[in-house]
């Protein structure tokens, strides 16, 4: 038996309809691709009974959204109180943007949703949803809720230097050149082990440390930077910054004599900015950007398309990358309105001339897509999760020797085809 059949024979699965025929047709499917265990139930009430007494636990919920009494919004409500560690697969014959809508609002629940399927199910698209759960089992959907910290465990933290930056490549869809490289914070806790930047962020702005802590990972990241330089490798670094961070009076002249004294280009440097922090009306912040500009250094809008702003933010701030959140890559592959979206953003990047990149690009169907869009560059888990300098170092240069870029797999046309 191979590892994924293994895998699929241990999953538990629970199907949730009011209609017995889509019942047996689930449960007919499940059987037909070695589900290791299901059940049914005819209704959303049963269904959280079911799941309270399971033994072994159930692992995923496909769930109807039209059923009497307790529907599936309902019911999904209830589940993310009561068993939220549990994965969903939707099931509807409704139109797609309801479809979306519910799965939007599941996700900000904190289910794990794997899809969206339309009824009559279809074998080979829910063998396809289970395989890519089996396939990534700790994906997480959305981000963990946050930590609390003090400010007394940040401040520690950042004198025992236990902030640490991991790198994620950017990597050119055209050729499948390595030209970049984006720095992720992770504090390597001494007791929790990594902690993920959503969990001691909100704390470190709210506590009045983020900016100090911004510019010790600056430093950190030129460090990086000026070593790869030094060794041949010749690729940019992404910096995220924040609007206090820019509201400083000497931001420009700061960040200048430090690219200066770690001998670092600075059009070798990119300073990411989310799209609602671009917003701003701050007119400090725009200054300092348009200055840093001016000496250039790079400024990308970050998970454009979700933030809060208008087109107007790309016309007042001289932005060069535009970045495309992985929500819209995602939603793309099902809901046409999503690509069109999709479609329309790296449309409007190659009009204002601006670098399009994809973030969180992870299949090869994702791959074809933005190349036939037209897309620039992207990173994602296809071609590597975030590392340390050391671990970064050693895939670059694997990559650089191997040409591991899957172009032969992801035709510009916009479907992968197999070499």
């Amino acid at each position: 038996m191979s590892k994924d059949n293994a895998l699929l024979a241990a999953l538990q699965v629970l199907v949730v309809d009011d209609d017995a025929i889509a019942r047996r047709l689930a449960t007919g499917i499940l059987r037909s691709i070695a589900v290791g265990g299901y059940a049914e139930a005819v209704d959303g009430t049963s269904a959280l009974t079911r799941l309270e007494r399971a033994a072994p636990p159930i692992d995923v919920v496909i769930v109807d959204l039209e059923m009497e009494g307790m529907d599936g919004v309902e019911f999904l409500a209830e589940l993310a109180r009561s068993t939220p560690s549990v994965a969903v697969i939707l099931a509807s014959a409704m139109h797609r943007s309801v479809m979306a809508a519910v799965e939007e609002m599941a996700k900000n629940t904190g289910l794990r949703v794997l899809g969206a399927l339309e009824k009559p199910l279809d074998r080979a698209r829910v063998k396809g949803v289970l395989e890519a759960l089996i396939a990534n089992p700790e994906r997480q959907v959305r981000p963990e809720r946050e930590e609390t910290f003090t400010d007394a465990e940040i401040h520690q933290a950042m004198q025992r230097n236990e902030f640490e930056l991991f790198y994620q490549p950017k990597v050119d869809l055209r050729d499948g050149r390595l030209i970049g490289a984006e720095a992720l914070v992770r504090w390597r806790h001494p007791e929790r082990g990594i902690v993920p930047p959503m969990s001691f962020i909100p704390a470190a702005e709210k506590n009045g440390l983020i900016n100090e802590l911004t510019w010790t990972l600056f430093e950190s990241g030129l460090r990086s930077a000026a070593q790869w330089s030094n060794a041949g490798l010749d690729i940019a670094l992404s910096v995220n910054v924040t609007v206090g961070f820019l509201e400083e009076l000497a931001v420009t002249e700061n960040i200048l004599a430090l690219t200066h004294s770690h001998k670092v280009v600075p059009d070798r440097i990119t300073l990411e900015l989310t799209e609602s922090m671009a917003a701003t009306d701050v007119i400090p912040v725009v200054g300092n950007l348009a200055r840093l500009r001016m000496r250039g250094f790079g400024l990308a809008i970050d998970d454009f398309g979700t933030g809060y702003s208008s087109m107007q933010q790309l016309s007042r701030i001289p932005f060069n990358e535009l970045k495309v959140d992985r929500s819209f890559i995602e939603g793309a592959a099902r809901q046409p309105e999503v690509r069109a979206i999709l479609e329309s953003s790296v449309e409007l990047g190659r009009r204002l001339r601006l670098q399009t990149t994809a973030e969180g690009i992870e299949t090869l169907d994702e791959l074809a897509m933005l190349r036939g869009m037209g897309c620039d560059t992207a990173q994602g888990f296809l071609f590597a999760r975030p590392m340390e300098i050391g671990a970064f170092r050693v895939w670059a240069d694997d990559w650089n020797r191997g040409g591991h870029f899957p172009l032969q797999q992801a035709g510009p046309g916009g479907v992968a085809t197999l070499s």
